[in-house]
């Protein structure tokens, strides 16, 4: 009914990014996963992510066919944020 949908409305209006993520976290770290090892597997090189997570702190998506010998690295900091860094060249 309509005074539920915007008390749904209004309740979402007041949440905070993380509770969305509550809501929809599952779902959308599965998509994320889809992606990085989509982009594993067009680029054709391995993809490193290291997280912010304590159950999964680093994670490496490799493509079925390696086209080339560079890798990438990514850090994911959790619930949805995808970030490059370079690695120090010693």
């Amino acid at each position: 009914d309509r005074a539920r949908s915007r008390e749904i409305a209004r309740d979402r209006a007041r949440e905070s990014p993380w509770s969305a993520e509550a809501r929809h976290g599952a779902a959308s770290r599965g998509r994320a996963r889809r992606a990085v090892q989509s982009a594993a597997q067009a680029l054709g090189a391995s993809l490193h992510v290291v997280t912010s997570t304590e159950f999964n702190p680093y994670l490496v998506y490799t493509p079925s066919e390696q086209k080339m010998d560079k890798q990438a690295f990514l850090a994911y900091v959790s619930p949805v944020h995808y970030n490059t860094f370079d690695m120090a060249h010693g």
